[in-house]
């Protein structure tokens, strides 16, 4: 049960970024423009269902890593003795893997676009600068403090995160091993 319920957390969490990301949203009471210049006609019927029937998932699910250097240039993979390993592309820029390792799900991404990747959202309490100049965040969330890790090598940003409670030396121990 905790598993699925940070697989869904972390798919929630990309969603969020995903569109937090895509800039204004247009107002849907507004007739929206076509290449033409011409208004399009307005949908007759305004379900959710319809309005997102022809939107674009922004995560693809893959089978494994190797899809990654493929389609972004770069590798990343769950350290050894990781259980429940999914892989995805979020919005063909951002490589995912989330995976449980103890009893605690992290999420480690990567990508070559400047900017956090984390997907976690709340009120940066602290942050720490690692002796190799790795960030250490942790977020309030609620009552719930997440952690974060950040850090790049050469063109690729990573995050890993944890917001199920693991210890920081937890992170960091997955840290170093991926690394």
């Amino acid at each position: 049960m905790k598993k699925l319920a940070f697989t869904l957390i972390a798919l929630l969490l990309a969603f969020a970024l995903t569109f937090a990301a895509c800039g204004e949203t247009p107002d849907p009471t507004e007739p929206a423009e076509s290449e033409s210049g011409s208004e399009a006609a307005p949908a007759e019927d305004d379900s959710i269902e319809e309005a997102t029937a022809g939107m674009p998932n922004p995560m693809e699910k893959l089978e494994g890593p190797a899809k990654f250097e493929h389609d972004l240039g770069f590798t990343l993979d769950a350290p050894e003795g990781a259980e429940d390993v999914s892989y995805y592309v979020i919005s063909g820029q951002i490589a995912e893997v989330g995976f449980w390792l103890g009893d605690h799900g992290f999420n480690l991404r990567a990508t070559k676009e400047e900017g956090d990747v984390s997907g976690l959202f709340g009120e940066s309490v602290s942050k720490e600068t690692l002796d190799d100049g790795t960030e250490l965040e942790t977020i309030l969330s609620g009552e719930a403090e997440w952690y974060c890790l950040r850090w790049t090598e050469g063109d690729i940003y990573y995050t890993l995160t944890n917001t199920d409670g693991a210890a920081i030396a937890d992170l960091t121990g997955i840290y170093n091993a991926v690394k």
